[in-house]
């Protein structure tokens, strides 16, 4: 419930509070976005409680998020995004293949492309293990290894289901 009488008032409280502490967050070379969430979490219910989530506290949030949003669109560089290309949406590439040639030749070449993600790859053995982690693989699994050992587990009645 709002201590405001109107929506009138409780907004121009709002914007003068966050206009002012992002005054001081701005002297204090604070990211105007760290002042507005002080704000909110010190005028919200868990502090002050002078605003509860209502109808025109979420119409306001939709459309500051809506702007933040425009405004990052506006200042997007698309050369960036084109000469990155579609490697940078990617956050994980992940290779079953058996064989270790292939998994470090594709590590070699995805790293080459410049891709930041991280890469999965399978191995047979702990040897295979310690090659494809030097040639670059962030996670390397051993199916045939781990199933082996949670059958032999469940034979023995080791892991209960």
């Amino acid at each position: 419930m709002s201590i405001f009488p109107d929506i009138f008032t409780e907004m121009a409280v709002l914007l003068l509070l966050a206009a002012g502490v992002g005054a001081v967050g701005v002297r204090l070379r604070q990211p105007l976005i760290v002042a507005f969430l002080a704000v909110g979490i010190l005028v919200g219910p868990s502090v002050l409680g002078w605003v509860s989530a209502n109808d025109r506290i979420d119409l306001l949030a939709k459309l500051g998020i809506s702007l933040l949003l425009f405004v990052v669109g506006l200042k997007l560089d698309m050369h960036i995004i084109r000469t990155m290309g579609p490697l940078a949406c990617i956050q994980w590439v992940v290779s079953t293949v058996h064989e270790r040639n292939v998994n470090q030749s594709l590590i070699h070449s995805l790293r080459n492309q410049g891709y930041a993600g991280r890469i999965a790859v399978t191995a047979h053995g702990p040897g295979e293990v310690a090659r494809l982690q030097l040639a670059g693989a962030d996670l390397v699994l051993m199916p045939f290894e781990d199933a082996a050992s949670e059958a032999a587990d469940r034979l023995l009645g080791e892991v209960s289901l």
